[in-house]
């Protein structure tokens, strides 16, 4: 598989952009930090939208540049 990344997505964009990635054929896909550590804080609208975007992905990874991740 062959995957591309959200690293400096913002929040107002990583639902267009995971959408994008997934229309253009990818289907593997990584969140990297700090968008994946502040998922906790989006609107629930959203965090919904996104979760039901990346199921359709065969493989979908969350890296975080840090050793600590809060997994609530």
């Amino acid at each position: 598989m062959f995957g591309v990344t959200t690293m400096g997505v913002t929040e107002e964009s990583i639902l267009s952009m995971v959408n994008h990635i997934y229309d253009s054929g990818f289907r593997s896909v990584e969140i990297i930090a700090p968008i994946a550590l502040a998922a906790h804080a989006y609107p629930p609208g959203l965090r919904r939208d996104l979760e039901k975007s990346l199921r359709r992905f065969a493989c979908v990874t969350v890296h975080a540049q840090t050793a600590q991740v809060d997994c609530k």
